[in-house]
């Protein structure tokens, strides 16, 4: 016994041997509960309210708008290209993706997996799911009217231009030229 430790027991492998120690004593410490969460692993009820707020439709109808006004924006920055209006279609509403709980109990023969939503009370003591991601829909089709609208030049620019914003195909992005009042 006193070869074998003679023979491994050098500088690096102490020195390889106290890391380790020291990271299973990091991996063992106890951490609280995440940023915003409850000791029982629920949202806080302003970081739940903020992550489940408004229904689907009207999110849906925020974001396109917004989408619409940033795009106007940019394309109005651009030479040549004038006085733009912007419509953006999506294919489909947000998706909501909520917090579930599993309990695995052992029955006679097999295990049993019981999925539970997570809920949130909020100030008037309503319950609702927590909303653990929202994903934005994707955008279908673009339609700008331009001043600028007629030169092809710029409708290749306009187009590609949305074309990298949005991964939009070609044939689903449409530029066309405004009508002079």
């Amino acid at each position: 016994m006193q070869k074998y430790i003679k023979k491994y027991a050098t500088k690096d492998n102490l020195l390889i041997l106290a890391l380790l120690g020291i990271l299973l004593m990091v991996i063992a410490i106890p951490v609280g509960p995440k940023e915003g969460m409850t000791e029982k692993g629920q949202a806080s009820p302003e970081d739940a309210e903020d992550m489940s707020a408004g229904s689907g439709d009207g999110d849906t109808a925020s974001y396109e708008q917004e989408m619409e006004e940033r795009l106007e924006e940019l394309l109005q920055s651009m030479e040549g290209v004038g006085h733009v209006k912007v419509m953006i279609t999506l294919a489909a509403s947000d998706e909501k993706i909520v917090l579930k709980d599993y309990d695995i109990s052992e029955g006679q023969d097999s295990l049993k997996t019981v999925e539970n939503t997570v809920f949130y009370t909020d100030e008037t003591g309503q319950k609702s799911p927590y909303c653990q991601k929202i994903i934005t829909p994707r955008v279908e089709g673009v339609v700008v009217v331009a001043e600028g609208g007629d030169d092809p030049g710029r409708i290749i620019e306009i187009t590609d231009v949305i074309q990298s914003l949005f991964d939009v195909p070609v044939h689903k992005i449409r530029v066309v030229r405004m009508k002079s009042e």
